[in-house]
């Protein structure tokens, strides 16, 4: 008997592991690891957590389902900046289920403008337009312990 490899390729909205997903109900994607001629997927289980391996935002449970692109997240309302681990294991026609893939990842962006509490940096010509090649803005900052991990959200005039 074959045994059975995880999906692979998992995506989320067309990308590998993205930040700053802005869309309520992100699409999940996923190709088949299986090299036995004229494999088809009858079903798949997905799960999602707030750690790898976890289910304890969504588990879809099985569901039968050709269905590989396009699965819209369906558990409860994300937050701004929450990032989600999500896995998914899949049925072949015999029902046999192949083992959870490895986790893939997205995160929220900022949703809403009370999100946005950082400081502007600006040009001392400030509204003027700049002829030439831009400016570079720059702002230095102290931090007051050893980072062990940061994000920086990150906009600019038109963007």
């Amino acid at each position: 008997m074959t045994k059975l490899r995880p999906p692979m390729n998992l995506k989320t909205e067309y990308t590998v592991n993205p930040l700053g997903v802005d869309v309520p109900q992100p699409r999940l994607f996923w190709q088949l690891h299986d090299s036995r001629r004229g494999t088809k997927q009858s079903a798949y289980q997905i799960r999602a957590g707030s750690q790898p391996g976890g289910d304890d935002l969504w588990d879809t449970g099985k569901i039968t389902s050709p269905d590989c692109i396009h699965i819209s997240y369906q558990g409860p309302t994300l937050e701004s900046a929450q990032r989600v681990y999500w896995q998914v294991r899949t049925w072949d026609a015999q029902d046999i289920a192949t083992p959870y893939s490895e986790p893939a990842w997205f995160e929220r962006g900022l949703l809403e403008d009370s999100n946005w509490q950082g400081q502007w940096i600006t040009s001392r010509q400030q509204e003027r337009p700049i002829p030439g090649p831009a400016i570079y803005l720059r702002k230095s900052f102290d931090l007051p312990a050893k980072i062990r991990s940061a994000r920086l959200y990150i906009t600019a005039r038109g963007v």
